[in-house]
């Protein structure tokens, strides 16, 4: 029985693991993630200014129980899942190691769309380490590129260059990968920079990743890195309507959100921002 079919809304989904962040070397923390941004999206309401209402289904948080890798799978095909019955979805982690779980299950779902399916990744970090030492918070969108480089399109945004090695860099352009550089950022501005590496057809089905640490530590000072040159909240807000406006955007992935970490619960709340924004535009789109 696909139990998907039976769901209203755009559905949530909680990753209460950062045992990938812990294998990364990282700051833990990011387990607590789930529970801590829906304490405050579910203090929003919809927006007075738009003439919209949304329905969430929330499915709860996955257990944290056998290998690292067996946990990967089922996320994996959870969102495949919801991305066949062309659900929108958002998922919260824990560890980006998850971006893996939920960009292959999203193309896997999508490969045989007409136009090839675009997975754009907001980072600090290109998260494209070699899976040799096993599987890690690093380690998403090398597993992503070595399945389906040539099924996707693939943009990184905000990549910070004290956090970046040249090969990592090569290895995302040999496959295929565009990069948006955080001085790309600076120099033309966030959506300006992302509008010209876009697909050129419209309406592209759409998963968005965003690990918390592409935001200034000012911002976004709960994740297990942050630093004070990343992307601002104002900025990224903009964007993100735009982005939603224009392309078919079917999943939100929201990772390393870190309450332990956390000061004054601005990092929770603008997690819970980008969900909520999520929720609004894809009920107007």
């Amino acid at each position: 029985v696909d139990w998907t079919q039976n769901l209203s809304g755009t559905c949530l989904v909680g990753y209460p693991d950062d045992e990938g962040i812990r294998l990364n070397k990282g700051r833990v923390g990011a387990h607590l993630g789930p529970d801590g941004v829906r304490q405050f999206l579910y203090r929003m309401t919809p927006s007075p200014f738009l003439p919209v209402n949304f329905e969430i289904s929330d499915l709860g948080n996955i257990k944290v129980e056998g290998h690292l890798e067996e946990r990967h799978e089922f996320a994996r095909g959870l969102i495949y899942n919801l991305a066949r019955r062309q659900k929108r979805w958002i998922s919260i982690g824990g560890g980006h190691d998850y971006g893996y779980s939920d960009s292959c299950g999203f193309t896997e779902a999508l490969k045989n769309s007409e136009h090839k399916p675009l997975v754009i990744n907001f980072d600090a970090h290109l998260d494209v380490r070699p899976t040799d030492q096993g599987f890690n918070s690093g380690t998403p969108y090398y597993r992503l590129l070595e399945e389906w480089a040539d099924a996707i399109h693939f943009i990184e945004v905000g990549i910070q260059p004290q956090c970046n090695s040249r090969g990592h860099l090569q290895y995302v352009l040999d496959h295929g990968g565009k990069v948006i550089s955080i001085d790309d950022v600076h120099q033309k501005g966030l959506l300006n920079s992302l509008l010209e590496s876009l697909p050129e057809q419209t309406k592209t089905n759409t998963f968005l990743s965003v690990d918390i640490d592409v935001f200034s530590s000012s911002e976004a000072p709960g994740c297990s890195q942050s630093w004070p040159s990343g992307i601002s909240a104002v900025e990224f807000i903009k964007t993100f309507r735009q982005l939603m406006s224009q392309l078919n955007v079917y999943g939100l992935g929201l990772y390393e959100v870190s309450p332990p970490l956390d000061v004054n619960s601005n990092t929770q709340r603008l997690a819970a921002l980008t969900a909520y924004e999520f929720l609004i535009h894809s009920t107007l789109n």
